[in-house]
């Protein structure tokens, strides 16, 4: 929600935080599916983004995310990490109607539409999952999901939803001493896979005979969906503690997350009573209905990981292969040649960089913005050689939002799991630096 970068968040990630495989999977969020990334949404009738260009739900939508060169990349959600988050989310965790346009071609996966790691600790004991005790209230449940997500090894299969359909994927975590090891496959449409190392991922998409490397910083993608720090969230939500459930053959605890402000969405969480690993992640919008969701069908929390398991499964050797690595730049908000004219409220930027996704492509800015939960990816691209100039208005791509617009002859494309005008305050206040 997990972006674009190919492969930002990877598979399981959203949106924002988005890297090239949720970029070009569906851009926007764990990993190389939430990195990209609709339809309809959830409930029936129009979306917002389609009210938004007066029913057009795919009015001026590129043929691709901005960033984006490839497709058939395991899903996720944006944003923040693809897009961004959240380049998670992406994890991309990607657009909605790109996204919706992309997946009737079979060239997407949904969990990288729909992807800021805690950092690795000691690997399991003996290869059981330590026992820890029940936290107090909501928000300690919720502060134990980070780490739980990197310092454990498990494997399973989950589902990730939204409103235009849903997508499996297999999943491998292994942390060997503090480094981390995932493979992560998706079941549904194309083979597609991702393996990484720390923060080194690669995203195989069989269809376009592509390997993709990329090395981020920070991701985000399920189970790993919260950071670390989560001090300031009290600010901008309220925690509760909901009902307990079983799911995938563990006792779990519900977490409902309420915003206090109309700039956010409300969150449902479901955390495993021993380890804190979050086992369903559920996105909801004003109305209480589902926007997107994650959650564990199976699972093995624990116990030996099979070496063989991490390894790729798809046959990469033959010469019509070809393996593209993603140049990515780190750079501070001041060093770049942009400013946020309105800061968003909660809001900070957390990444910064400049990416050429392609050889012969030019250089994209891409900037995630977060309030710890929620996640905005924001990608200005140059104007480029013989292309028309791109036009502006607001869409849908599965469960996240996206918003573009023209800064002179550049375009800037924000999307994110945030309401559509938490989306227009943000890119509206963003603008040249004056030299």
């Amino acid at each position: 929600m997990e972006t674009p970068g190919l492969c930002s968040g990877g598979f399981g990630s959203r949106c924002h935080d988005s890297g090239r495989c949720r970029a070009d999977a569906a851009a926007a969020r764990s990993r190389c599916r939430q990195c990209c990334p609709g339809a309809a949404q959830p409930g029936g009738g129009a979306s917002q983004g389609a009210q938004a260009t007066g029913g057009r739900r795919d009015a001026g939508i590129p043929d691709r995310p901005p960033g984006a060169e490839y497709g058939n990349v395991p899903g996720g959600r944006f944003p923040a990490d693809s897009y961004g988050v959240i380049d998670g989310r992406e994890r991309s965790q990607m657009t909605a109607r790109w996204m919706g346009k992309a997946r009737r071609q079979g060239k997407v996966g949904l969990a990288l539409l729909a992807s800021l790691c805690a950092c690795p600790v000691q690997a399991e004991n003996n290869g059981m999952a330590p026992q820890m005790a029940a936290p107090a209230d909501a928000f300690q449940w919720l502060q134990r999901v980070a780490g739980s997500a990197v310092k454990l090894s498990y494997s399973g299969v989950f589902v990730y939803s939204n409103g235009s359909g849903s997508e499996t994927s297999r999943i491998v975590h292994l942390n060997d001493g503090g480094k981390e090891l995932e493979r992560i496959e998706v079941l549904d449409g194309s083979p597609r896979e991702m393996l990484r190392e720390n923060d080194e991922t690669k995203c195989y998409l069989s269809e376009n005979r592509l390997v993709v490397v990329e090395k981020r910083s920070s991701q985000r993608s399920f189970p790993a969906l919260l950071p670390e720090g989560l001090g300031s969230l009290t600010d901008y939500y309220q925690f509760r503690k909901g009902t307990p459930a079983r799911m995938a053959g563990y006792e779990a605890q519900q977490v409902v997350v309420e915003p206090r402000d109309d700039l956010r969405y409300g969150r449902q969480f479901w955390i495993e009573n021993n380890t804190g690993l979050l086992l369903k992640a559920v996105v909801l919008n004003a109305k209480g209905e589902t926007r997107e969701s994650f959650a564990f069908t199976e699972l093995k929390i624990g116990g030996p990981i099979d070496r063989e398991s991490l390894k790729g499964h798809l046959k990469t050797n033959g010469a019509d292969w070809r393996v593209h690595n993603v140049k990515t730049t780190e750079a501070s908000f001041d060093s770049l040649p942009w400013q946020l004219r309105t800061p968003l409220p909660g809001f900070r930027q957390v990444s910064g960089m400049k990416r050429v996704t392609r050889p012969d492509g030019p250089e994209t800015t891409h900037m995630v913005f977060t309030d710890g939960l929620a996640a905005i990816s924001v990608f200005i691209e140059p104007p480029t050689a013989g292309k028309a100039r791109s036009e502006a208005g607001a869409f849908v791509m599965g469960a996240v939002n996206v918003y573009r617009r023209n800064i002179g002859d550049f375009l800037l494309t924000a999307m994110g799991d945030v309401p559509l005008n938490t989306l227009k305050r943000l890119a509206d206040g963003i603008e040249a630096k004056q030299k």
